[in-house]
């Protein structure tokens, strides 16, 4: 909060902050030294509180009330009913994991009746919802009942410019004010001293690590807390004691990071996890445990290391490998500090908080729907829908992934309504006559987006459902912009159509669509020319070459989307070629294996490029002509696909699945 306020007024957002319980100096009074008002609520009583904050809220009449931590949000749901304000809660932990039932020794019973007061209130007297990871987010879903729409996951953030970076000498000066050698193999674990962050079992684990390691040791940062006395007995029968340094709280955790080789992060359950996403700035290799959060933090491995729970040899194996593998440590912690910059950065979560909170205070958090179209897309026209188009392929097709709540949400009518299903059980079905389960959808992305892998992937991994990423080729590890995105930002520029100035965006984008290709080109040419003169140069967004190739074990496939993204069909044969054979050269490179799946760019069917797939051994080709597909399919390079927008509301998705949406799209006159 502390590091998000200030940067929040730069959005136009002012804050008061008004806490239950006071905490003396630190970073209140820091809050209070920038100029923010901050007030404990007065009363030693939950009621009395409860009628402060209502007090307060009504006399601030602020736009969007922010409750924080479980015991927070509970007072601001009984006590503002009735005043209309809009409101958000955090959701920071995975309160229901039964390992935190196990460690904090809650009885069953009481946790029951605290999960049913919770539901309760979170359901009927809650507003809006902000889940800091995707596992909270699930757990709000399904454990609490909290319809998916009304969630929206945004990760804490760190500035990395403050954090600083990973030095040798930063390194150098940490280590020789530790007293610890240049060459000493240094562990650092930071959390407090309580039973969640298992820093016991990680004392015993690094008996084992010191037995390959002689000279490693084993930095503990962190106040003391409920489980202090069950750390000094794992300590006093440690046979590396004098190598084990609990350090108690810290300031300097930054460079503790930098000045280790390995962070160790055991904790049996989390939210997300501050100290990890502190390591990934400093580019620190991490071992984490698999509770969820953690496990999602880390890419499931792609980031850091994970281990089992409770796991004392699998935890000590893992700190040993990474000892003796520094090109290994340095490799995962460049990965894991692009992470950072990608999903963590203070700037980016401050941003999209301001935006949570407009669409929050302007209708409750969401776009307004047609009756129309909250009729199609509700329960009971979708089971309708669903059973009419039982036997139907439906294929969404997706660009960027902004509003990564939204598409959750999406995911969750989808996976619960329908049978989400991969490309390649498609080519089965269409050339070896398998059967698809009823209701199959496939979702596919159009351009290949850095969205794809930054936001899309882990909420479709998380869900179990495949996806296809088609891909322009030609700006695979390329900071060229999509043409698209050029002509919109330089529609101010003008564009001339016979005769005619263009100046609006999706003028200019839909007349550079229908011209020849060669003309297309000239005229974004001189666009980005013009740009760069003004110093408004239009930024690359495409997936990297280490992005794309990490998809596939995420559940996407890779699929051909031509090299530069032209409108083919307005391209001479030689064009179409280049743009086909290139593309299909680059891709076959990157992985190793001829791609398979083939979409029209802007999806306009071209009989050239049709050939050009069957004598390459392309099996299945995909159009954007909003319609659903009747089994079996007649052509398999022309199967319909629906576009969708994904950060569409529910209501909208829900008719797309429904089946109506190819008329509606019909009747309105869109093609």
């Amino acid at each position: 909060m502390a590091s998000a306020l200030p940067l929040l007024r730069v959005h136009h957002v002012d804050s008061v902050v008004r806490c239950i319980h006071p905490r003396e100096g630190g970073l209140q009074a820091e809050l209070v030294s920038q100029g923010f008002d901050v007030q404990v609520l007065p009363g030693r009583s939950w009621l009395a509180r409860a009628r402060a904050l209502r007090r307060e809220v009504r006399r601030l009449s602020p736009d969007v009330v922010h409750a924080t931590l479980l015991h927070s949000c509970l007072l601001a749901r009984l006590s503002l009913v009735g005043t209309g304000v809009a409101r958000v809660d955090s959701l920071v932990n995975t309160s229901y994991d039964p390992v935190r039932r196990e460690v904090l020794g809650i009885p069953a019973w009481k946790l029951q009746v605290f999960k049913m007061l919770d539901g309760i209130t979170a359901r009927h007297l809650g507003g809006h919802f902000h889940a800091i990871t995707e596992t909270v987010r699930a757990e709000a879903i399904d454990v609490l009942g909290i319809p998916s729409e009304r969630v929206t996951v945004i990760g804490r953030g760190r500035s990395g410019t403050l954090l600083g970076s990973r030095t040798p000498e930063r390194r150098h000066e940490v280590r020789s004010a530790l007293g610890l050698a240049p060459d000493a193999a240094v562990v650092v674990a930071v959390g407090r001293q309580d039973a969640q962050k298992a820093h016991d079992l990680l004392i015993r684990a690094f008996d084992r690590v010191v037995r390959d390691h002689p000279d490693a040791h084993l930095l503990v940062a962190g106040r003391p807390g409920d489980a202090t006395d069950k750390l000094n007995a794992a300590l006093r029968k440690s046979s590396s004691r004098a190598q084990v340094h609990l350090l108690g709280h810290r300031s300097d955790v930054p460079d503790l990071f930098a000045a280790a080789d390995v962070f160790a992060f055991p904790s049996l359950y989390e939210g997300l996890g501050c100290s990890l996403i502190e390591a990934m700035a400093l580019a620190t290799p991490i071992v984490g445990s698999d509770a969820p959060a953690i496990a999602e933090v880390l890419g499931h491995g792609r980031y850091g290391t994970v281990v089992p729970r409770h796991d004392e040899a699998a935890l000590a194996e893992a700190i040993s490998a990474l000892l003796d593998d520094a090109p290994r440590r340095e490799a995962m912690g460049e990965r894991a500090r692009q992470r950072f910059l990608e999903r963590y950065e203070l700037d980016q979560v401050v941003e999209a908080t301001a935006d949570l909170y407009r669409k929050v205070a302007a209708d409750g958090g969401g776009p307004t729907t047609h009756p129309a179209q909250r009729l199609l897309g509700s329960e009971a026209a979708l089971r309708i829908g669903r059973r009419l188009h039982r036997d139907d392929l439906t294929v969404l097709a997706y660009h960027q992934v902004d509003d990564a709540s939204a598409f959750a949400t999406q995911m969750d009518l989808l996976v619960d309504r329908c049978n989400p299903v991969a490309a390649a059980q498609v080519a089965d079905a269409v050339y070896r006559r398998a059967e698809l389960p009823p209701n199959p959808v496939l979702v596919t992305f159009d351009d290949g987006h850095e969205t794809i892998a930054t936001t899309a992937a882990e909420i479709l991994r998380v869900r179990n459902v495949p996806a296809v990423a088609f891909v322009v080729a030609g700006l695979i590890d390329s900071e060229e912009p999509y043409w698209w995105d050029v002509a919109k930002a330089g529609a101010f520029l003008g564009v001339d159509f016979d005769g005619v100035r263009l100046t609006d965006p999706a003028a200019v984008t839909r007349a550079l669509k229908a011209t020849p290709d060669e003309l297309r080109r000239s005229e974004v040419s001189r666009l980005v020319q013009e740009l760069v003169a003004l110093d408004q140069p239009v930024p690359g967004s495409h997936l990297s070459g280490q992005q794309l190739l990490d998809l596939p074990a995420m559940g996407i496939d890779i699929g051909h989307h031509s090299l530069t993204h032209p409108c083919l069909d307005h391209c001479d044969d030689e064009t179409v070629v280049e743009e086909m054979a290139g593309a299909h050269g680059v891709l076959r490179g990157l992985l190793g294996h001829t791609p398979r799946w083939f979409a029209y760019p802007n999806g306009n069917h071209d009989p050239r490029v049709e050939d050009w797939l069957e004598d390459h051994g392309y099996e299945l080709g995909f159009l954007f002509d909003h319609r659903i597909n009747r089994l079996p399919v007649s052509n398999p390079l022309r199967i319909s696909r629906v576009r969708v927008d994904a950060s569409a509301d529910a209501s909208t998705f829900g008719a797309m699945l429904s089946g109506a949406h190819p008329a509606v799209h019909r009747l309105r006159g869109r093609s």
